[in-house]
């Protein structure tokens, strides 16, 4: 990142931090195809964080709850909770003159970023 370095943190239950290691590296290419799209992500100096918890996904400046049990969807090629609200909180602020309905992420942005998330 241009601005800095981004720490990415997670925080997770003991008993899925081998799947979250693993599931949370496309976390780097959803922010890098945002920070390409729409300019750098606004808190390098913050930091990036994902916080397991029970419900499925909630944005916060720079945090996400996320509960959405570790899985990709075949359609987006990626997580839903980690590229929806990363788009919400990870970038919104930011991203809102590009974009004045944030909801219309998921109709415009999500089938990008189907294009560029790496296949396993």
């Amino acid at each position: 990142m241009p601005g800095g370095i981004l720490n990415l943190d997670y925080y997770v239950l003991p008993e899925n931090l081998e799947t979250a290691r693993k599931h949370f590296r496309q976390v780097k290419d959803v922010i890098n195809i945002y920070s390409d799209a729409y300019g750098e992500y606004p808190w390098i100096r913050e930091g990036f964080k994902l916080v397991e918890g029970p419900f499925e996904g909630m944005e916060h400046q720079t945090a996400i709850a996320y509960g959405s049990g570790y899985q990709d969807l075949p359609w987006l090629g990626g997580d839903y909770i980690i590229v929806h609200e990363t788009a919400h909180g990870g970038g919104a602020m930011q991203f809102r003159s590009a974009i004045s309905v944030i909801s219309g992420y998921r109709r415009v942005l999500l089938p990008i970023l189907n294009l560029y998330l790496p296949k396993e």
